[in-house]
């Protein structure tokens, strides 16, 4: 019985390591292996709920106990294969992917678990050995983050050599090389920008949002071919020094930054870092495209010119810029219909007008600026430029609208959202909102704004409540925030507005469709991937 006892807390403490380990590898995985994160995602799961705080001390407690009568490890082991509740190794939103790095990871994680393990067994006991084992199957997010740390050198080798042989490749190519980066927008620049080209040239951009080193990579490797005559590359950066890196194999004679803001503040702490990381992609460029009403690029575009770079300014507002795409307004007939349009300036010259209906409601003038501000630095004929725009394709996830049949509207803006983007997106489910329909938006706020995100989403939950007549607000991360930004909107104004709180997306949607009708609109304005609480 004795021998039973210890194989079934061996069992039981395997199977706490197996899940713990699942777990925190996905979420190592969606977090672009990046070390400190793991560990950083286990707090944020403890602390995101009473229940969870619970199984914390629990599993604590009854490990802590383990050490003196070791059977005490089977509560323990029950605890942490729970723990933390909400987060589960199979996953939902995102499926986890036996790559080579993350079984290469997986096996750095486990190494040190069985030798402390193993070590119990040979020098103390097998209950030694046991209560060993839980205790790693417990801090399995710290061995995670270790194996990554130390494997970090190995998979910057291994990635250099798909780098040496995209830059091997590039160079035979030798297509003009376009690099696009933003802390938004940069995903739908590049989509515009791709579409304004075809017509004139033999294309490749590189797909979805790969836009690190490796999607770049990749892009070049599979997708160019000797027939390239240019590559539009949108460039992405958790850190300095990223984008100068992939500019010293991607070479940019065009260089475009389409916004500075408060995104990924987790990593860089201030937006200040981030202008400095984004302007690296203006160093090897021969010209730099900048939208100058953003306030960081407008004093980027006082010092490059400066320094004798070419700088094309573009804007939605100031009309004396290099390229201005600003709203128009007039009165049909002299009556009080007003239509709106676009039109194109250029140093206070109107080149053209562009008919709002054929761009619809999701397009950003300013990125519409930036790919035609670059279009047009190719040599691209207007005529060209602006016939494309007729059919300009719009990027997956970013504020796509879809009109149902029974009028019934959907705004999909559920990727990257930020504070200036969750403030256009709101404005334009008011736009769309038709009189007496429900305006609804379903959100869980915005990540990864470091020491703004509280302020952020206090903010957002303010505007949000002045907007919408339902709103549904998913998950916990940001629900406190968020929801006290609504609270002290309805003090202020004293309007009502009903407010529903649930897990996850699906009960969300499945609740949307319940209370949804003609004539209403809904807004799903970001979307957590399920590693988050």
């Amino acid at each position: 019985m004795h021998t039973f006892s210890l194989y079934l807390v061996f069992a039981a403490g395997l199977a706490a390591l197996f899940s713990q380990t699942v777990k925190y590898l996905r979420i190592a995985q969606r977090e672009h292996y990046i070390a400190k994160f793991t560990v950083k995602f286990a707090f944020r799961w403890y602390l995101s709920s009473s229940l969870n705080i619970s199984l914390l001390i629990f599993s604590l407690f009854f490990l802590a106990l383990s050490f003196f009568a070791y059977l005490w490890a089977l509560p323990a082991a029950a605890f942490i294969v729970i723990a933390p509740f909400g987060l589960t190794w199979r996953g939902k939103t995102s499926k986890l992917k036996w790559t080579r790095r993350l079984k290469t990871t997986a096996i750095g994680a486990f190494a040190p678990v069985l030798g402390a393990t193993a070590a119990a067994f040979a020098v103390a006991s097998f209950a030694v050995g046991d209560t060993i084992l839980m205790l790693c199957a417990f801090f399995m997010p710290a061995f995670v983050d270790l194996a990554l740390f130390l494997l970090g050198p190995f998979e910057k080798k291994l990635a250099s050599k798909y780098v040496e042989t995209a830059r091997t490749k590039l160079k035979k190519v030798n297509p003009v090389n376009v690099a696009i980066t933003g802390s938004y927008g940069k995903t739908s620049t590049k989509t515009y920008l791709a579409h304004m080209l075809e017509k004139n040239y033999q294309v490749l951009a590189s797909p979805k949002s790969y836009n690190n080193k490796a999607g770049l990579a990749r892009t070049i490797n599979e997708g160019l071919l000797f027939s390239t005559e240019v590559f539009v590359a949108e460039m992405g950066t958790f850190g300095p020094g990223e984008i100068r890196n992939m500019c010293s194999w991607v070479v940019p004679k065009i260089a475009a930054i389409t916004a500075v803001g408060p995104v990924h503040l987790e990593r860089f702490r201030t937006v200040e870092n981030i202008s400095k990381a984004k302007a690296e992609i203006t160093e090897r460029a021969e010209v730099v495209v900048l939208n100058t009403d953003n306030p960081y690029l407008l004093r980027l575009a006082a010092e490059l010119s400066e320094s004798g770079k070419k700088i094309v300014t573009v804007s939605a507002q100031d009309e004396n810029t290099n390229l201005c795409i600003k709203e128009t307004t007039h009165s049909e007939g002299g009556g009080s219909a007003v239509t709106k349009n676009w039109a194109l300036f250029s140093g206070g010259a109107h080149l053209a007008d562009i008919d709002a209906s054929d761009l619809g409601e999701g397009v950003v003038p300013t990125n519409l600026a930036v790919a035609v501000a670059i279009a047009l630095e190719l040599n691209c004929p207007m005529e060209n430029i602006l016939a494309s725009l007729r059919d300009l394709p719009q990027a997956s996830n970013r504020l796509n609208i879809e009109t149902l049949p029974n009028g019934t509207v959907l705004l999909d803006d559920t990727y990257n959202s930020n504070p200036a983007g969750a403030e256009f997106a709101l404005s334009k489910l008011n736009l769309l909102a038709k009189d007496g329909g429900k305006k609804i938006l379903v959100t869980p706020g915005m990540i990864e704004l470091g020491p703004q995100q509280k302020t952020a989403n206090e903010n957002f939950g303010y505007t949000a409540a002045g907007t919408a007549t339902h709103i549904v607000f998913v998950k916990h991360t940001n629900r406190a925030s968020f929801l006290r930004g609504v609270k002290k909107y309805q003090s202020e104004s004293g309007k009502d507005v009903f407010v529903k709180t649930v897990a996850d997306r699906k009960t969300a949607v499945a609740f949307v469709k319940e209370i949804l009708g003609p004539g209403d609109v809904v807004l799903y304005e970001n979307d957590l991937p399920d590693h988050y609480p």
